[in-house]
């Protein structure tokens, strides 16, 4: 079940009946290493699980059954996973249990009706935000880098959403540096928990990227991002709900959230973890 290497045609060939895979996305949209993550990146309100006959080619062999699923706006890679593999299960279970059906019955993933019927399901649930404008493509997913957990406050708010959804569970939380009120020492920090809130006029023009202020309405901090593209959601903005920071990394002796804006200053726009180590490496050698 989403083995992530090719089998030898010698071991193949030694089972008669085959072999089959379960996959956790509708194929052939999203093959490779990584279907959850990029599902999560680009928005899907939609997936599904696929079972396929294993062939020399990956995740190329027939499909022998699919069923979609709800993405919810609030799922992380670490629930979307435990929710197909349930799907998954099940799905593989009755497959097994009616093979001969279902093998007669299979289709190939690049056929022209088979990426026809796809890419209505896809338009049926638009991501978010709407890609509608954009037209459907086959994606072959590559392993997440680990440098994608680093949050990027110059992209949109919805995309930086995405971001965490994608690597929740995945990699270790998002994170970013945050920088001081005086601006002597930067720190760094785990946001564990975030989401997408509609608030108007949170920040002034003048307002930079990476700008913290507090909603009390919310409760919650709000991070000011980039914007603009025609992806842009009116008055959305990133809320933070749960963050830790470094050295201890414990969440207890953090202030309220309204004292925090003014003990702290802003987010760093951007930062990778390169460029975090050399900053840790200049802190050690000149203080």
């Amino acid at each position: 079940v989403s083995f992530g290497h090719l089998i030898p045609s010698r071991i193949m060939d030694a089972f008669p009946d085959g072999m089959l895979n379960m996959h956790p996305s509708l194929l052939p949209q999203y093959v490779g290493s990584a279907p959850i993550p990029y599902c999560l990146l680009n928005g899907d309100t939609v997936t599904g699980v696929s079972i396929i006959q294993v062939s020399n080619q990956l995740d190329a062999g027939n499909i022998l059954q699919q069923q979609t699923t709800c993405v919810r706006d609030d799922d992380t890679f670490h629930t979307l996973s435990a929710k197909l593999a349930d799907i998954g299960g099940a799905l593989l279970c009755d497959t097994l249990m009616n093979l001969r059906k279902y093998r007669e019955n299979s289709i190939a993933q690049h056929g022209t009706g088979t990426v026809a019927q796809l890419e209505k399901i896809y338009a049926q649930y638009p991501s978010k935000p709407n890609t509608a404008h954009c037209p459907f493509a086959l994606v072959k997913t590559r392993k997440i880098d680990k440098n994608l957990s680093w949050i990027d406050w110059r992209l949109p708010p919805r995309q930086i959403y995405n971001r965490h959804r994608a690597v929740n569970g995945l990699l270790r939380n998002s994170r970013c540096i945050l920088g001081s009120a005086d601006e002597l020492k930067l720190l760094l920090v785990l946001i564990d928990e975030m989401s997408i809130v509609d608030v108007a006029d949170a920040f002034e023009e003048k307002d930079a990227i990476g700008t913290i202020v507090y909603s009390k309405d919310c409760n919650a901090l709000l991070v000011k991002c980039g914007g603009g593209g025609d992806d842009k959601e009116d008055n959305a903005q990133l809320a933070i709900t749960k963050l830790r920071i470094a050295p201890s990394l414990s969440s207890q002796h953090l202030a309220t959230f309204d004292k925090f804006v003014h003990e702290f200053g802003h987010f760093v726009p951007h930062c990778n973890a390169m460029q975090y180590k050399e900053y840790v490496k200049y802190m050690k050698n000149h203080f």
